[in-house]
């Protein structure tokens, strides 16, 4: 039997955060669009299938390895 699942998470920084993506420092006064992060979980015959995709431009190393280390704890 095939099993999903699906996550969906606000990830907007606050204001005054710097938006990366620009050639100097630009800091967010407002918000014109909220970001998310929004995941998929399929399962199959023991088999896990994971997407995740992100409204980000720079996604650091440190967060990335903190997404790994709680979805292994699910597999």
């Amino acid at each position: 039997m095939l099993k999903a699942g699906f996550y969906e998470k606000e990830i907007t920084p606050p204001l005054g955060y710097n938006m990366p993506g620009y050639f100097g420092h630009r800091y967010a006064e407002g918000v014109r669009d909220r970001l998310f992060a929004k995941a998929a979980v399929f399962e199959l015959g023991g088999k896990v299938v994971i997407t995740i995709v992100m409204d980000a431009v720079l996604t650091e190393d440190l967060i990335c390895d903190a997404v790994y280390e709680r979805i292994e704890k699910y597999i």
